[in-house]
């Protein structure tokens, strides 16, 4: 199942900078973290880089730290990854943590669409990067949105990872910059197809408390965005 619950740790954020242009910062705080048990017995923390409906080998390729085995031993579900332990206490569809937090089972997340201009909440001026997702299943990313969500490991076509190293400055703008084109969210995952033939991958989810198709928030690869 899918579980989301409350970590605290080192996050980053942003304040205002010089003319008014973000600045990333950096403090403790609470976050929400959305981790996988499968049936299969491993265990993901956080969701997939490109989401559950990606190739998942690739992920436990690229990101394997992140990846481990969970068992279940009586009332409890005991995670291991590397050298980390952790156990929950399994209370119906909620687990309760180590720390005596709970972590929600979240419903199976079926195909979606969204209608709304999507922007990270501390930089809404109006050139600031927005994403609009339409209802018609097309999307817009205004002022390279989605590479300030992701990185070349969000790019599946080319493949960024391999091709990153050999692009120009020139190339890297155009691979990694704005587009439009369709859009599908489904299992945890928003596939985003440019005009151009470029394919993106990201985790993506809506939060279990808003409406669809106009929800206020949306959060991809674990930022939480706004909807204007």
């Amino acid at each position: 199942g899918v579980y989301q619950g409350l970590e605290r740790g080192l996050r980053a954020g942003a304040g205002a900078g010089y003319a008014g242009a973000p600045q990333l910062t950096s403090s403790i705080q609470d976050y929400a973290e959305v981790d996988v048990f499968f049936p299969d017995g491993s265990y993901r923390r956080g969701l997939p880089v490109r989401g559950l409906a990606s190739d998942l080998n690739w992920d436990k390729a690229k990101q394997g730290s992140a990846w481990g085995t969970w068992e279940l031993d009586g009332d409890r579900i005991v995670t291991r990854r590397q050298s980390y332990v952790t156990t929950y206490r399994v209370r119906g569809d909620v687990l309760q943590s180590e720390r005596d937090r709970p972590w929600r089972k979240l419903p199976p997340m079926a195909s979606v669409r969204v209608e709304g201009t999507f922007a990270r909440p501390d930089y809404r001026e109006p050139g600031a990067p927005r994403l609009v997702l339409r209802a018609d299943g097309t999307y817009e990313d205004r002022n390279d949105f989605l590479h300030g969500m992701g990185t070349a490991f969000n790019l599946v076509v080319p493949d960024g990872i391999t091709e990153v190293a050999h692009w120009s400055d020139a190339e890297a703008r155009h691979w990694m910059g704005s587009g439009r084109g369709t859009y599908t969210l489904e299992a945890y995952t928003l596939t985003l197809r440019d005009r151009d033939g470029r394919v993106w991958q990201f985790s993506a989810y809506v939060p279990p408390t808003e409406t669809l198709p106009r929800p206020r928030y949306l959060v991809i690869n674990e930022h939480m965005l706004m909807r204007d």
